[in-house]
């Protein structure tokens, strides 16, 4: 199975499309973290952000082979950064991974495993188009 994490996208508002080399994957599922204009796959799971789509729900919960997944914009989470403030929503949904955007620049996905958060994984996938 392949998942696609991706977040604020702002397309064609400030970026025509994705980079090629993410359109030559065969993609299944997609969850992202808001700012999305367009979609790219069958299974796509959207939250918006502050100012999007009010269809689009602030946090999902989606389940993909054996792990729960909670995915929100990040706006959600005050203080944002602070990791038990990430926790917590997690530990709301009780899910296995934690996505959450609201960072609009690019970095690697940020892990935090711990026993005392229970061994869940926490991603911000930044930005898909660097903007």
């Amino acid at each position: 199975i392949l998942v696609f994490i991706l977040g604020d996208l702002h397309i064609p508002h400030q970026c025509n499309s994705l980079p090629v080399k993410f359109k030559k994957l065969l993609i299944q599922h997609i969850l992202c973290t808001g700012n999305l204009c367009k979609t790219l796959a069958g299974d796509v799971h959207i939250v918006r952000d502050f100012h999007e789509n009010l269809n689009y729900p602030e946090l999902k919960v989606v389940t993909v082979g054996q792990f729960k997944i909670s995915l929100t914009h990040g706006h959600q989470v005050i203080p944002w950064g602070v990791m038990a403030s990430l926790a917590q929503l997690q530990m709301q949904f009780d899910a296995d991974i934690l996505i959450s955007g609201h960072i609009q620049f690019f970095f690697n996905f940020y892990v935090y495993v711990s026993s005392e958060h229970e061994n869940k994984l926490y991603i911000n996938p930044g930005s898909a188009t660097g903007l």
